[in-house]
């Protein structure tokens, strides 16, 4: 039995049996687990008798690497339970049936199988245990699939039997993509897949595509699903509209088989209104950006070591920006020395948005936190405000009231910290 976290739980995890059946039924392959329970010796029948909910379990299936697998919860209906279970809480054990999915495309390794167990919403054991190779090979790879047609053939070697990609999104967005194979004998050898992501004939914009690794060896697949993951960027210049999806295998320079995927739907940004008026108004520039001030939440004043300042910078696009930059803001400490910064992307409420997707006219008002260091020394200290390219890091030209700003960057002003 696995250590107790908790005296509390009405009924205690003893042990699983996990077999290697393959659901007919059910849409994607599964395993059969019989889960063996003791009721809490110290606890009533009561405490559980009238609780549809109160207890589940979790299992997870955790690779070398950290990637989590399988993250499957069920509750167990403790009112099932037999009348007899209350009788003797030593003796009697009472088991459920579950049915747990198998994870497509998992590769053969050792993983660290976890097992959760919760009581009323709250941790009462857990239970890890390793499965090595040959275990995962004999229990979670697939000996047979249900009866199904594959999404695409895939020449005389493989099929690809699912594949997983957001249909929507913005530019600048990464797109991630799964896909899942059944590996053939004539591909023991191998192969990398190349995703591309082109627009529709009535989009201007430039073709975008990604490479997955290639497999050195496939021997242990054959037969079974091998899952792929590749993620692209669609470009921040990106016209909104359809693009379509597209995969093609290759081993070296030889093109084994192309597949369609599906469209993808490329939504613009709504328009950015420009923020409301500044405490702090300034007549400033930095590349196609004005600064036209700033806010915050603390006095400058009476400022010591550890203090938090919340700055939002606001802004206004004349032009749509050339480059991604990162709008950054330092403050310098009396030796010259950084002694605290905020650098992002342009926030949102929906998230980072690049600073090439913005029109002339579009507004940006910057959250931009900072804290002092609790052993920050006192003296005179500088707030300076600039961009510089997400790629590179090459600071944008800078100006106050119509000048160049030394080292491109903006001064906001001054402060003096005391100890």
């Amino acid at each position: 039995p696995p250590p107790k976290t908790s005296d509390t739980p009405p009924v205690q995890w003893v042990r699983d049996e996990i077999t290697s059946i393959v659901e007919s039924h059910n849409p994607q392959p599964a395993l059969h687990v019989r889960l063996f329970l003791r009721r809490n010796a110290t606890t009533p029948p009561s405490a559980y008798a009238n609780s549809a909910d109160g207890y589940a379990v979790t299992y997870r299936l955790i690779d070398p690497d950290g990637q989590t697998w399988l993250n499957w919860r069920q509750p167990i209906d403790l009112t099932l339970a037999p009348a007899a279970w209350g009788a003797d809480a030593s003796a009697a054990l009472y088991w459920v049936d579950m049915v747990m999915p198998v994870p497509l495309g998992l590769p053969v390794l050792p993983y660290r199988l976890q097992v959760l167990a919760q009581a009323a919403g709250q941790p009462a054991q857990r239970h890890e245990r390793t499965l090595d190779a040959d275990t995962v090979a004999r229990l979670f790879r697939i000996t047979h699939w249900p009866t199904s047609q594959p999404l695409a053939e895939g020449g005389a070697a493989s099929r690809l039997l699912k594949h997983e990609f957001a249909a929507s999104l913005r530019p600048g967005d990464y797109l991630p993509l799964a896909l899942t194979w059944q590996v053939g004998r004539a591909d023991a050898a191998g192969w990398a897949t190349q995703v591309r992501l082109a627009p529709l004939p009535l989009v201007n914009g430039p073709t975008v595509q990604a490479t997955t690794g290639a497999a050195a060896d496939l021997t242990a697949y054959v037969g079974q699903p091998l899952r792929q993951q590749a993620s692209l960027q669609v470009p921040p210049t990106a016209a909104a509209g359809w693009y379509w999806l597209g995969a093609t295998r290759q081993r070296g320079e030889q093109t084994l088989d192309w597949h369609w995927l599906g469209l993808v739907q490329v939504r613009d940004y709504a328009p950015a209104p420009l923020p409301p008026p500044s405490q702090v108004p300034l007549n400033a520039k930095i590349g196609e950006l004005s600064v036209l001030g700033y806010d915050v939440d603390t006095p400058l004043t009476g400022l010591r070591p550890g203090s938090r300042l919340q700055f939002r910078t606001q802004w206004r696009v004349n032009d749509t920006p050339s480059r991604d930059g990162v709008l950054f803001l330092h403050i310098l400490g009396p030796d010259g020395k950084l002694a605290a910064q905020h650098d992002s992307p342009p926030l949102t409420p929906d998230g980072l948005r690049p600073t090439q997707t913005y029109r002339a006219g579009e507004g940006i008002q910057q959250p931009q936190p900072v804290t002092l260091r609790a052993d920050a020394p006192a003296g005179e200290y500088r707030i300076l405000l600039g961009v510089y390219d997400l790629s590179g890091g090459q600071r944008w030209p800078a100006q106050r009231n119509g000048a160049p700003a030394q080292d491109d960057l903006v001064e906001l002003g001054r402060f003096v910290l005391g100890r």
